[in-house]
C-alpha cells in the first residue's frame, strides 16, 4: 500500500504533456467506485487515470497540485482513510507549522516541521523524538538533558 498522497509524473504518452501530475481525488474515488482505503495508491490512480506510464511517487513534499487539492478539502476522505486528520503547508507547499504539528495522525501521533523539514515526531504512545540541522534523531529525553519542555521548546523559539 502507498502512502498519501501518492501521484505519478505522466512521461507524455497518455495524451498530456510529459510532467502531467496524475492523482485522484474524493470525487474520483466516489465516481469510480474506489474505497477511499484502497484510493491512495498508484494502482487506484491508473483505475481512474487508465494504464498511464510515468514515475510512480508518494508522501511529502508533493506536487503543488496536489498541495491545493489538499487545502482546498478535496482529498480529505481520502487522507483520513490513511490515517492523517489534518496536515499544514507554508506558501512553498512544505509541511510548515510554526504553532504546532504540521501533521495530526488519527491515533494521536503528531509531527512537527518548518520548512519541509522535521523538528519533533510524537508517537501515540507519548514517545518523543527530535532531530537535529545534521537529521540525527534522539529520544526528546535524551535530547533534552534533564531539561524541561518548556525550555527546549524556548531554545526551539531562537532555532527558527
Amino acid at each position: 500500500m502507498s502512502d498519501f498522497p501518492s501521484w505519478i509524473v505522466g512521461d507524455g504518452e497518455n495524451h498530456r504533456e510529459p510532467g502531467f501530475i496524475y492523482f485522484n481525488t474524493d470525487k474520483d474515488l466516489k465516481e469510480h467506485k474506489i474505497d477511499y482505503k484502497d484510493g491512495v495508491g498508484h494502482d487506484a490512480i491508473r483505475k481512474v487515470w487508465g494504464n498511464i506510464q510515468g514515475y510512480e511517487r508518494e508522501g511529502f513534499p508533493c506536487p503543488k497540485e496536489i498541495v491545493d487539492a489538499i487545502r482546498n478539502g478535496k482529498c480529505h476522505k481520502m487522507m483520513i482513510a490513511d490515517g492523517c486528520k489534518e496536515i499544514h503547508f507554508n506558501e512553498d507547499g512544505q509541511l510548515h507549522n510554526e504553532n504546532g504539528p504540521a501533521i495530526i495522525h488519527m491515533d494521536k501521533g503528531k509531527e512537527w516541521y518548518l520548512n519541509g523539514k522535521i523538528h519533533k515526531f510524537m508517537y501515540n504512545t507519548g514517545a518523543t523524538y527530535v532531530w537535529n540541522d545534521y537529521n540525527r534523531c534522539w529520544k526528546m529525553e535524551e535530547y533534552m538533558g534533564g531539561k524541561c519542555e518548556e525550555e527546549f521548546e524556548e531554545e526551539f523559539e531562537e532555532y527558527k
